[in-house]
């Protein structure tokens, strides 16, 4: 049987033979090695966990130009701002094949891009 996963739930999902969470970390650690900002989400919706990743970036002082230029090191990101690092670590189901972990990836990095695209209506 193939497992197809992504952005929303699939036929197998539905039909209760499976469930795919997909889940990211938010993580901000100050210069002293203290963390400030600790903050997870999960959701079978890949946009869903995205959307929410961007908004506790843009609370850590993640602006537009970092969040378009996010780089993923395997399932991990990590922006120095002055006087903190604030990381990402996406969590992916075990049983996926890695191509498709890497094809998430992917979404999950333009999914991310495109809510720093979209402007908050208090901006």
């Amino acid at each position: 049987m193939d497992f197809i996963v992504g952005a929303g739930p699939d036929f197998v999902m539905r039909h209760g033979m499976m469930e795919v969470f997909h889940g990211a970390v938010v993580r901000a650690v100050n210069d002293a090695g203290v963390e400030v900002f600790h903050e997870s989400t999960s959701d079978r919706s890949l946009w869903v966990v995205a959307k929410v990743v961007a908004e506790y970036l843009r609370a850590n002082g993640i602006g537009e130009d970092e969040g378009v230029a996010i780089g993923f090191a395997g399932i991990n990101a990590e922006f120095k701002l002055k006087g903190k690092i604030v990381s990402i670590k996406m969590r992916l189901p075990e049983m996926l094949p890695v191509d498709m972990g890497d094809w998430l990836i992917l979404q999950f990095k333009d999914f991310i891009r495109k809510f720093f695209e979209i402007q908050a209506p208090d901006q």
